[in-house]
């Protein structure tokens, strides 16, 4: 039987356009690898005061529970492909087990996010969420008065350091060789009493007992030491959008274009959350697109139950 949606990806989007997809009585089915997206990567530093967080993993948790308890919503695995096939849309479907399998859907939801692009450095995965994270945007007010560690290739890692140095006491930011990145960004680090940038610089290990505690880098052949209360890896992400990039306008950088309703440019895919270029990474920020994109695809579903 045809599905009302497919919902591809179960992250903040993902999980939230399935608990509005519920509400709307659609047929409909959940396909992830995983379930919590980028909350599988949240930051957590020594001593962190709870105040201070948004509990916005906490709404995840509880739509990740409803997702899992419901699992006939849900199947494990990878969406390869999306192909038009009639007035809906044929996705191979790829099991956890290794299987391919047919599925027809109406319309599709992309919703899989963007991943990090790791350094592979020794204890980096060991640190991942324990003082080591990939995007700072959330948690520049955790760190008052502390030294952050951020190391990158573009202009995300002096912005990331810009907006950390308003409440760290100090900023260590690490710019990798070949790196590429605005020169009004770099005078405006520059201009920041308490960013000091090193050049040239690669990472070599994370050290640590519980949580990161210090990170190795080289600059040419001599090697430095450098403690910290936190670490970002600050390189730009990559858009999961595979498996409808050729289907739908993407940006330069493969994110799918959305309109204010998340439709894409390719009528009956719609798109929320990170893989698209308004995504802000951004867990509350996500679980509204997701939310809106089910809203969009209402009037598509409706209009072919009539």
């Amino acid at each position: 039987m045809m599905l009302d949606l497919a919902i591809i990806g179960a992250g903040p989007a993902g999980l939230s356009a399935a608990m509005y997809a519920i509400r709307k009585g659609f047929h409909f089915c959940v396909f992830s690898e995983d379930i919590g997206g980028k909350t599988n990567y949240s930051l957590n530093i020594e001593d962190m005061d709870e105040y201070k967080i948004i509990k916005a993993k906490e709404i995840v948790g509880v739509y990740r529970g409803r997702l899992e308890y419901l699992d006939h919503l849900y199947r494990q695995g990878r969406i390869v492909s999306v192909a038009p096939e009639g007035n809906g849309f044929s996705l191979e479907f790829r099991t956890k087990s290794g299987a391919n399998e047919p599925v027809s859907a109406a319309n599709v939801l992309v919703a899989t996010g963007s991943r990090p692009q790791f350094l592979g450095v020794p204890g980096e995965k060991q640190y991942i969420g324990r003082a080591l994270g990939y995007s700072s945007i959330s948690y520049s007010h955790f760190f008052p008065d502390k030294t952050v560690f951020v190391v990158g290739n573009t202009d995300r890692a002096l912005r990331a350091a810009a907006e950390l140095a308003v409440q760290a006491a100090e900023v260590i930011l690490a710019i990798e060789p070949n790196a590429s990145y605005e020169t009004a960004f770099r005078e405006h680090v520059e201009s920041a009493e308490n960013i000091h940038v090193i050049e040239n610089a690669t990472v070599v290990e994370f050290h640590g007992a519980a949580f990161a505690e210090e990170v190795v880098i080289s600059v040419g052949s001599h090697r430095q030491v450098i403690r910290a209360d936190g670490f970002f890896v600050e390189r730009d992400p990559a858009p999961c959008s595979e498996s409808v990039e050729k289907l739908v306008e993407c940006d330069a950088t493969k994110h799918i274009v959305v309109d204010a309703r998340c439709r894409t440019s390719y009528p009956g895919i719609f798109a929320a959350g990170d893989v698209t270029n308004v995504g802000l990474e951004q867990i509350l920020v996500s679980l509204g697109e997701g939310a809106k994109a089910v809203l969009g695809a209402y009037d598509r579903i409706v209009q072919a139950r009539e």
